[in-house]
């Protein structure tokens, strides 16, 4: 009879060990190069505990996990997440900053019509007649989809009626 392979539980032991540090490590280095990426998505999700977290290895609340990400204050409002958006502006996250998504926060609110987010950046500070590339405003957005109450809160907040943004629902 030949020789048995029986490994000692000693390798088996120490393999898995082994394993766990590399997996742990690169979990955590990956984790560490996608932080940025990992904020913005816990601004999303409305999750300030994973917000607080991902804090602790560095993040910019003004940063973009990559050229075309909207930044996570955007993604909050995107997400409807008045919390998280409390959380970014007391951490000094720029209210009017489009990154390279090219809307504010507060076009993403109207955008979407949802009117306690557009109250909450409004009273934060909001430019209520920021343009973006195209010359759309929070006002000509939330016109367009026919929000009512939000073109109202706009209005009421000093936003300007805009004749490219007439023209554009005129020819449509």
């Amino acid at each position: 009879m030949g020789p048995t392979l029986r490994p000692s539980i000693a390798r088996v032991s120490a393999f898995f060990l082994t394993l766990a540090v590399s997996l742990t490590v690169l979990g955590a280095r990956w984790v560490y190069l996608n932080r940025q990426g990992l904020y913005g998505a816990a601004a999303y999700d409305g999750d300030i505990t994973r917000m607080r977290l991902i804090e602790v290895l560095g993040v910019d609340v003004n940063g973009s996990a990559c050229s075309r990400c909207p930044l996570p204050l955007i993604q909050a409002a995107w997400g409807g997440n008045r919390e998280a958006v409390k959380f970014l502006l007391a951490r000094g996250a720029n209210i009017n900053d489009p990154g390279n998504f090219d809307h504010t926060p507060l076009m993403m609110a109207s955008f979407f019509g949802d009117t306690e987010m557009v109250r909450l950046l409004l009273e934060r500070g909001a430019d209520v007649n920021f343009r973006d590339r195209d010359g759309n405003t929070a006002l000509s957005m939330a016109r367009e989809r026919r929000y009512g109450f939000v073109v109202s809160l706009l209005r009421q907040a000093g936003a300007k009626d805009d004749q490219l943004a007439t023209d554009h629902l005129n020819n449509r």
